[in-house]
């Protein structure tokens, strides 16, 4: 068996399984969108590029039936995985190590490349080769469902799959295609690179290393002064509203997007960017990356701490209350439960219900909301609640190893080890742990994921 690279992704695409290659078609979901998780790894805009992580080594033993070495993603740069992307309903996505190749697991994992799957669901992950799409190394990898689209380490975004209404691959045209198409100029100036990449149903956005954001998409979400009569088929720069400063990230959902900005987060959905309420967070203190979804936010900051915004129950802010909170100013995150020493440095954020986590700088998850079928991994299967970030249990985390990123759904948690093998718990539905579902329904501490599939 071949070891496994170590990058997952969102047209013609090669499935790389026992002695044959299978062509795929998508059909798009607005359900698996609505489950849309909006955090990933370390493979943002914060970390250009990616860190290099240790090769895969030595590892406790794996589940039944796989062997440590055959645990061990392989690839060009040996050693794993070194991105995960993003939780989709059912399906995850990765990059490999050497940020060349894009894979995916779990449900409907061809859906989000408009290819038709030889099998329903995959309980390891499956190597995705799109047609068009240019050689890596990529730097992010993002899919909404029914698109999905990467930024290369040249600073060049491609997309591939469905449009639907008033929407747009941003390649010049409102048309759905198989192949990745580049993005077109648009306002993008001359010699400027992309450095991040978010897209959602109605809203797609990069982010320059002008500090600009430029988006497409339906016209009444792009903050525009001409935007195209029903839709902006290419990147337009987008009108600042109250942002001021070098834009460093951006992300979007169904009904908003955010851009963050001078440490601040300014968000719209109809509008321009407007700035988040102060609440909670402290004068001086500086965002650093954005985590969103439709009513609920967060970010983790330069002080350490989670600051969440949004409307929501008290459990989904992580502050012991269960009380419901509604509207836009920070609420910050306990840390009631960690180590003195241990400050945040990430957090994900996933779908309507299940659990939100915190990574912290002893690379460790924390994780709190519901409880239900193991996903805030705390060793218990029960339906419970955890009104603060509450450390993770070990379970088949080898000693020695730890987090390097997390990556939530709406019952389930994906970590990415630092020796390149990803590691879940939660609600195993449609094998999104990557593990065989009939073993392992759902599983209250960390799991090991498979072996990838022979050639």
């Amino acid at each position: 068996m071949r070891p496994f690279p170590q990058a997952i992704a969102r047209s013609l695409v090669a499935v790389r399984g026992p002695a044959r290659i299978a062509r795929v078609g998508l059909v798009a979901s607005l359900v698996a969108l609505s489950s849309l998780l909006a955090c990933d790894g370390d493979d943002g805009p914060a970390a250009p590029g990616g860190d290099e992580l240790p090769d895969a080594g030595a590892a406790e033993a794996a589940p039944a039936g796989d062997s440590g070495a055959d645990a061990s993603p392989d690839g060009a740069a040996g050693g794993g995985f070194g991105a995960l992307g993003r939780v989709i309903g059912q399906t995850v996505l990765a990059l490999s190590s050497d940020r060349m190749r894009i894979y995916g697991w779990g449900s409907n994992v061809f859906d989000v490349i408009r290819k038709a799957p030889s099998e329903t669901q995959y309980d390891r992950p499956v190597s995705l080769d799109i047609d068009g799409m240019p050689a890596g190394p990529f730097r992010q990898v993002v899919s909404s469902g029914d698109k999905t689209c990467v930024v290369t380490e040249a600073g060049r975004g491609y997309c591939v799959g469905d449009t639907g209404a008033n929407d747009s691959l941003g390649n010049g045209d409102s048309e759905s295609h198989v192949a990745a198409v580049a993005l077109a100029v648009g306002d993008i100036p001359a010699g400027v690179k992309i450095v991040a990449i978010d897209v959602s149903a109605f809203t797609s956005c990069v982010v320059g290393d002008d500090g600009e954001a430029y988006c497409w998409g339906d016209f009444r979400r792009v903050p525009v002064l001409d935007p195209e009569i029903a839709t902006v088929t290419v990147p337009r720069r987008i009108l600042r509203g109250q942002a001021s400063g070098k834009i460093v990230d951006v992300s979007t959902a169904i009904n908003r997007s955010c851009i963050l900005a001078d440490g601040r987060a300014y968000c719209w959905n109809l509008g321009q960017p407007e700035i988040v309420g102060q609440g909670e967070l402290p004068p001086g203190t500086k965002l650093s990356k954005l985590r969103i979804n439709d009513d609920f936010s967060c970010s983790p900051a330069d002080d350490g701490e989670i600051y969440c915004w949004g409307t929501a129950s008290g459990l989904r802010f992580g502050n012991g209350t269960t009380e419901f909170q509604s509207g836009s100013p920070y609420t910050k995150v306990s840390r009631a439960n960690l180590p003195a020493s241990v400050r945040f440095k990430d957090v994900a954020v996933g779908g309507i219900a299940g659990a939100l986590c915190g990574l912290g700088t002893d690379g460790w998850a924390y994780c709190w909301g519901s409880g239900r079928d193991g996903s805030v991994g705390d060793g218990d299967l029960t339906d419970h609640d955890v009104l603060a970030p509450k450390a993770v249990v070990r379970g088949q985390v080898p000693d020695g190893v730890t987090f390097v990123g997390l990556a939530c759904g709406t019952y389930h948690t994906s970590a990415l080890g630092s020796d390149g093998v990803v590691y879940s718990w939660g609600l195993n539905e449609g094998a999104v742990l990557a593990v065989p579902t009939a073993a392992n329904p759902a599983v209250a501490s960390p799991v090991r994921m498979s072996p990838l599939a022979d050639d």
